[in-house]
């Protein structure tokens, strides 16, 4: 909706991978060779920029696309470190994600060339996405698996959480009411 509020203008082409849903779990070079199918497809379609809101794939593959492809990309990476630095008052940042976006180490990086100082503690959360896609977001089941999850992220002092994966602000309440504001 944002997309479209921004540019209300624009023809928006929408590519949603549901054959190769969950992401997540699937090494780099894999993510890299379905990102590039799918941003040649939106290329030979007309795509003029390419949002890639998939943190999977922006954590992985961005720089890959942006170098063979002569369209600007836009990754949900490093908005999200920054929104997360802007709002950081004790300098620990938790991060929930997949477990390919936790092993790029992606918002660490962004993260320690904005503010070096900021600690991102990560969590990969491999249960997630499956929850979502069977729309089981507020469950007994999702609840158990967050609680597990954010245990760890809630020991560390954070005090702010980046949802790194388009599939987590579904659990938001839920997460809301076991990590509080």
């Amino acid at each position: 909706s944002e997309v479209f509020a921004q540019l209300p203008r624009e023809s928006i082409l929408y590519f949603g991978d549901t054959a190769h849903v969950p992401y997540g779990g699937r090494p780099a070079e894999e993510l890299i060779r379905l990102a590039d199918a799918i941003s040649a497809f939106l290329v030979r379609r007309g795509a003029k920029l390419i949002i890639d809101a998939c943190n999977s794939t922006s954590s992985v593959a961005l720089d890959y696309l942006q170098a063979r492809y002569p369209v600007p990309f836009v990754g949900v990476v490093e908005p999200g470190v920054r929104a997360a630095l802007a709002r950081t008052r004790n300098g620990r940042v938790g991060l929930i994600a997949t477990e390919a976006t936790v092993r790029s180490e992606a918002h660490r990086r962004v993260a320690a060339e904005l503010r070096p100082e900021v600690r991102v503690i990560p969590q990969a959360c491999p249960l997630l996405v499956p929850l979502a896609e069977a729309g089981a977001v507020d469950t007994p089941e999702a609840r158990a698996a967050l609680v597990e999850y954010l245990a760890p992220l809630k020991a560390e002092g954070i005090d702010v959480l980046i949802l790194g994966c388009t599939h987590y602000p579904f659990f938001a309440p839920l997460i809301r009411s076991i990590l509080g504001p």
